[in-house]
């Protein structure tokens, strides 16, 4: 490791570090308050939505009408963080990646498209493809108990995403 650099594990409390000296520097010391409490409203909001969601399909068995809240939550993660299954036990090949929703570039309000931040090619993950993804693997998880990788999603555009967003969720369970 290079002299001054610190490991990824502390790059969260170095951000913060930095937000805090910056603001502080300014003299906005109340703004400090409001940056954790933002995230940690976001991060509420976010756990809130993935249980409504979780609810609404275990409720529902062909959880139709839980199609809107899947769409919240998609919402509410976009910029999160998010690391791919990548190959074998030691995740092999494992990338880290974000997503927002596609702005329309006529009206200037968001789309029902996905954009990854890992994808130069600027093809982008549609609603109903989101949807289909999810479908596909609660029929896995109901007849196999679990959902052992992307490829169990089917020939999908973007599955290897997907994946990762709909574990993160608690959605699906994986083999591991």
């Amino acid at each position: 490791m290079k002299q001054g650099l610190k490991p990824q594990s502390d790059m969260g409390a170095l951000q913060d570090d930095l937000i805090r000296t910056v603001v502080e520097e300014y003299g906005y010391t109340n703004s400090i308050k409001t940056v954790d409490a933002d995230r940690e409203a976001r991060s509420s909001e976010r756990k809130l939505a993935e249980e409504m969601l979780i609810e609404a399909i275990e409720r529902n068995e062909d959880w139709t009408g839980s199609a809107g809240l899947l769409w919240t939550v998609v919402r509410l993660y976009q910029g999160v963080t998010f690391k791919t299954s990548g190959r074998g036990k030691d995740h092999i090949g494992a990338v880290r990646f974000q997503y927002r929703l596609k702005i329309s570039s006529r009206s200037g309000l968001e789309t029902d498209e996905l954009v990854f931040s890992n994808r130069e090619n600027g093809k982008t993950i549609t609603r109903s493809t989101v949807e289909l993804a999810l479908k596909r693997a609660l029929a896995v998880q109901e007849e196999q108990g679990c959902v052992s990788g992307p490829r169990k999603l089917g020939d999908l555009f973007g599955k290897s995403q997907l994946y990762a967003m709909f574990l993160r969720w608690g959605l699906i369970t994986s083999s591991s």
